[in-house]
């Protein structure tokens, strides 16, 4: 059975790693933010480069998606590992203040029992 100071520095050491999370993702959040603007102007540009080639040439909108995928692909690819950054650390945190809320839980319920 744990102690009431193990539970104490269990909750220092999630408040801890909360902070920490939080200070990733704010990182996470301007590098998920400028991957989307990269991938969006790249995207933009593409896509006024194939419609400009179909003045000469008769693309469909699905060839002109596929081809503005295939300039744009390795900017979608860093918007979406960005993304997936953001959502991981998101969880991270929540899992964390779940730890914490428990912890605390459990302090309270010790202390009031007479711990």
């Amino acid at each position: 059975m744990a102690t009431i100071s193990q539970i104490e520095q269990g909750i220092e050491r999630e408040i801890r790693e909360i902070g920490r999370l939080i200070d990733e993702l704010t990182k996470a959040g301007d590098e998920a933010a400028q991957a989307e603007a990269n991938y969006k102007e790249a995207w933009a540009k593409a896509t006024l480069e194939v419609r400009a080639l179909t003045t000469t040439e008769k693309l469909t909108v699905s060839e002109v998606e596929a081809r503005v995928e295939l300039e744009t692909s390795e900017l979608h690819l860093a918007h979406l590992i960005t993304e997936n950054r953001l959502a991981t650390l998101k969880e991270a945190i929540r899992a964390s203040q779940t730890r914490l809320n428990a912890m605390q839980t459990l302090n309270a319920n010790f202390r009031q029992a007479g711990g």
